[in-house]
């Protein structure tokens, strides 16, 4: 359906149990992962809606008190373009051999709109803004808030807000859910977790 070879699960956010779909592959993935750390690096800057979906993620990650999950990326302390390289160098010189899940924003297709996709592999950042910026992830989640075309940056800045803050929601719960479900003692599972 997007064309990519990686892709694990694609899900539209409205769809019935997105977030139970979402964490069920998420879940397998952080079990395979063993005693690696888990660190969520939520990209993106609040200067425009469709980009804060990273932000948006994180801030309800880290409000949720997950425990033994590492979260860089919040509305209050984004992770973006200008401090990426410095963030990730401080996880892996903080953490032994983590597993990362990187979180992004994305275009896409006018048909993909709401779509999340959760793929294998590093996450490209900036590649819609044509910046070149270090790859993050040993998997990634990218959730499609708008679509592509010649100018991406306003592309972004008019995404709808509450299709991403929705959208930012379910991606959360799945993320929460699938990390409660894989710690040693269990946290109790969320049917959301705002």
């Amino acid at each position: 359906m997007f064309g990519e070879i990686d892709v694990i699960i694609q899900i539209h956010y409205k769809e019935r149990n997105a977030a139970v779909h979402l964490c069920k592959s998420l879940t397998l993935l952080f079990r395979a992962a063993g005693e690696r750390p888990l660190v969520f690096v939520c990209i993106g800057t609040i200067k425009a809606i469709g980009d804060a979906l990273g932000p948006m993620i994180g801030t309800l990650l880290q409000d949720s008190e997950l425990k033994n999950t590492h979260i860089y990326g919040t509305i209050k302390e984004p992770v973006h373009a200008l401090n990426l390289q410095d963030t990730m160098q401080e996880i892996h010189e903080k953490y032994n051999h983590p597993f990362i899940v990187a979180v992004d924003a994305s275009l896409g297709h006018l048909h993909h709109i709401g779509y999340i996709q959760l793929l294998e592999g590093p996450l490209f950042p900036g590649n819609s803004m044509k910046k070149s910026l270090p790859q993050v992830g040993d998997i990634h989640i990218k959730g499609i808030v708008n679509t592509i075309g010649p100018y991406n940056y306003m592309m972004l800045q008019n995404a709808n807000e509450k299709s991403v803050r929705n959208m930012a929601k379910t991606i959360a719960t799945a993320l929460f859910n699938a990390s409660a479900l894989t710690e040693k003692k269990p946290q109790k599972a969320a049917d959301h977790v705002v």
